[in-house]
């Protein structure tokens, strides 16, 4: 996946907020999944995701909500054993993200890690690391 792609289609999205906003309107699925988790554990979450040596993907946080949302190649995100904490979710396919665009932040929405050339995030190492910062032992789920 090219994230100069995503650009393009922040650009190009639901024009149904007035440009002045300074927000788009992005489907999820097409172009990108995404999974969103409580604000106060995205601080360690993207820690360890950083002492990794791939990339981390795009983070959007919203202030609003109290969530961070990482966006994830399309069609990854929906199959995996996401944990089941209050607040962990996978956003539907065909589910608005409201995005600012890259180097704005509108309303409480900000890019903590902003789309551009950087990879998408890889769930199978989100997950895991998701999990542990909610104290989930899959260990045992795995045996």
């Amino acid at each position: 996946m090219i994230w100069p792609e995503f650009l393009k289609l922040l650009r190009a999205a639901d024009r149904s907020y007035p440009a002045r906003s300074g927000l788009v309107a992005v489907r999820v699925g097409g172009v990108f999944d995404a999974a969103s988790v409580p604000a106060g554990l995205a601080g360690p979450v993207i820690e360890q995701l950083q002492d990794r040596a791939g990339p981390i993907g795009p983070i959007l946080s919203d202030a609003l909500t109290e969530a961070v949302v990482f966006l994830l190649p399309p069609c990854s995100a929906e199959n995996r054993k996401w944990p089941t904490a209050e607040g962990v979710r996978v956003l539907a396919r065909d589910e608005v993200l409201l995005c600012p665009l890259p180097g704005f932040s509108v309303g409480g929405l900000a890019w903590l890690v902003p789309p551009g050339r950087l990879s998408a995030g890889d769930p199978a190492v989100l997950e895991p690391i998701l999990a542990a910062a909610l104290g989930e032992d899959r260990t045992q789920a795995r045996s």
